[in-house]
């Protein structure tokens, strides 16, 4: 019987070799280690959600055909999920094993291949305090972008021209709600 993949978590080793961890949909976790310059080789359309966290701050020249390699192994409708240091935080600036700047709108490039669902910058007191560095603090940046589904989006539009006649204020659901649907403006 085929082992299905679910879910992949890459997270920061020491910055020049990765952890990957490998749910599969019965609950096993395989465990290996990716360097800083690969991407990852998951088949077609395998996965559900990747969680990548203090691992794209680290590649150089690999990191869009990392985030490539991603969207090839997700199934429409998949999330994924990646946490980066702001650009300039103390981190960001002061660690050498960093080869990739990053802000807000850095992931705006892979428009077309993920829709953005949310983002959100968080600041938290700096490590860097206890080198020296008083007063600074390090953010990060979370981003979630799903990978498009063109039968989800076919539906919300047919959800959406039904409702189209209905006055806003007689609407189950808000504009501010129909905005975050993935494709719902398209």
């Amino acid at each position: 019987m085929e082992k299905r993949l679910k879910m992949v978590d890459v997270s920061a080793g020491n910055g020049k070799e990765f952890d990957v961890n490998v749910t599969m949909e019965t609950g096993e976790v395989e465990s290996f280690k990716m360097k800083a310059d690969q991407t990852l080789s998951f088949p077609e359309g395998s996965l559900e959600l990747v969680r990548v966290f203090d691992v794209c701050q680290y590649m150089g020249d690999s990191f869009i055909p990392f985030i490539e390699s991603i969207h090839k192994a997700m199934i429409p409708g998949g999330i994924v999920s990646i946490r980066v240091p702001e650009y300039p935080c103390a981190v960001s600036i002061s660690n050498p094993l960093i080869k990739r700047y990053f802000t807000p709108f850095t992931f705006g490039y892979f428009e077309g291949l993920f829709n953005v669902m949310h983002t959100e910058v968080v600041e938290q007191a700096s490590g860097a305090k206890d080198r020296g560095m008083h007063g600074t603090f390090d953010s990060s940046i979370y981003i979630e972008m799903i990978k498009p589904d063109p039968e989800m989006e076919k539906r919300i539009a047919e959800k959406m021209a039904a409702i189209a006649d209905i006055p806003r204020n007689e609407r189950r659901i808000t504009d501010a709600q129909i905005d975050i649907i993935p494709g719902a403006n398209t």
